[in-house]
């Protein structure tokens, strides 16, 4: 659960999510050190961990793929922010405000499975995209044939607003 508060403290609003892209870069070089991270113009990550499955049969390699967005919906965060739990939960907390703040969840969790992953799985290719919040913008500019080798793409992300 570390890792997943670590990732709750990084403020990363539409636009300004370069610490969160800084913290991820340092983060898979310390621990995923094999993993090859590329970046494009907007910010996007892409990942690529191992050779490739081999497709039952076949010559054909290919990788299960995850994706997330770095990016999350709350503006603001208290300068005294920081992660609290009470059993199983975690929430954020402003002391000087005396009051919950949202964690980002939407979509950090994401993150924190796209990273887990890539610690655990000897092939795996994961894109990271910026500016989801406000539009999609990062999945729009990605670069399609980085999925060309996907096997399936699975999108770790919460399902509206429950």
């Amino acid at each position: 659960m570390e890792l997943l508060k670590q990732l709750y403290c990084i403020h990363s609003p539409f636009y300004k999510e370069w610490p969160m892209i800084c913290f991820i870069r340092e983060y898979i070089r310390q621990h995923v050190p094999e993993a090859d991270v590329q970046m494009d113009s907007w910010g996007n990550l892409y990942v690529v961990k191992g050779e490739g499955l081999k497709v039952k049969d076949k010559e054909l390699k290919g990788y299960p793929t995850l994706v997330c967005h770095l990016d999350q919906v709350q503006e603001l965060h208290s300068e005294d922010f920081e992660v609290r739990q009470d059993g199983d939960r975690l929430y954020g907390w402003s002391e000087k405000n005396q009051q919950r703040e949202g964690l980002g969840a939407d979509d950090k969790n994401g993150i924190w499975v796209c990273l887990r992953c890539l610690e655990e799985c000897q092939h795996l290719k994961v894109f990271m995209a910026v500016g989801e919040e406000k539009g999609c913008i990062g999945s729009n500019h990605a670069d399609m044939s980085f999925f060309a080798d996907s096997l399936y793409v699975l999108e770790p992300d919460c399902k509206g607003d429950d």
